[in-house]
Formats: structure tokens, sequence, C-alpha cells
């Protein structure tokens, strides 16, 4: 009669142990797969050497996963960041520009963080690869909280293209 109460404990000790592991699997999974999206302002000027200037302004597309340290360490985060329209045209000579950046970056996770990334810079109504693009650098300051989510930021862009034209 003594074996009976025995054998019905450890096996069901064993199955709370299998569910509860089960259970931390799968919130732990989840956690890693958190997705979080946000648009953020970007505004950009360009000045040439005549000091025509154009200002670009929209939004970024900006997704972030949080990827936690397994070993026990700081988490880290991933930044997908997308230029959605950024552009803008010129009072003076009436010229359109457009910018545009598509850029993965990781880093450790910060309540505060500035990023830098390339962007390219063209007349609108061409395409990135027009001969006349130039490549800049943007900077995005992102506020994340203690998951990865993205809380607010902006970001920012200055260009002068010095080069004047040949007489």
């Amino acid at each position: 009669m003594k074996n009976i109460p025995s054998s019905f404990n450890r096996f069901l000790l064993s199955f709370l142990a299998v569910a509860m592991g089960a259970g931390l699997c799968l919130a732990g999974a989840a956690h890693a797969a958190v997705l979080n999206a946000s648009s953020l302002p970007i505004v950009g000027v360009v000045t040439d050497a005549v000091d025509n200037s154009v200002t670009l302004s929209r939004r970024a597309d900006i997704e972030s996963t949080l990827i936690p340290n397994l070993a026990g360490g700081a988490a880290s985060v991933r930044l997908s960041i997308h230029f959605n329209n950024v552009s803008g045209r010129s009072v003076i000579s009436g010229s359109g520009l457009s910018a545009v950046a598509d850029q993965v970056i990781v880093r450790p996770l910060l309540g505060l963080d500035t990023v830098q990334f390339p962007i390219t810079i063209f007349p609108a109504g061409s395409e990135a690869t027009d001969p006349d693009a130039v490549t800049a650098t943007a900077t995005l300051a992102v506020r994340l909280n203690a998951v990865g989510a993205i809380l607010g930021g902006s970001g920012q862009f200055s260009v002068s293209l010095t080069n004047p034209p040949a007489p």
C-alpha cells in the first residue's frame, strides 16, 4: 500500500516538471520573437556650393527585435531602419531630392542610443542608382524600453555639396 502513493507522487512531480519546462521554453521563444515597429520623424538638409538648400523630411520606419543573451549578459537589440518617402524641394531652384536607406543594425540594448548609417540622396523622380546620387550619413536617436520596444526618437542628416560646376 505504501508504494502506491509514492508512485503517484513521482508521476505527479514528473508531469509538473515536464509541463513547467515546456511552458518556460514556449515563453522564452515567444519573448525572443517580439517585434516592435515605430515610425520616427526624419529631417535633413542638402546644401550646394551656391547655398541653394533642400530640406528633406518624412518618416523612418523602424522595427526592433530583442536579442536576449542566453549566457546571462546584457541583451542586444536588432534595429531594421527603412526611410519612407523622405524627400523635399528647393524653394529657390525648385529642384527636388529624395533619400533612401535600408539598414539593419545590432546594438547593445540601451535606454537611449544613437546610431549612424549610410543613406543615398538622389534627384527626385530618378533612382538611388542615378549618377548624380550621393552617399551621406544619417544619425538616428532612438529611445527603447527594457524589452526593446521603441518609445520614440528622431533622425537627422546634413550634406554639403561643395564641388561647384566647372566654368
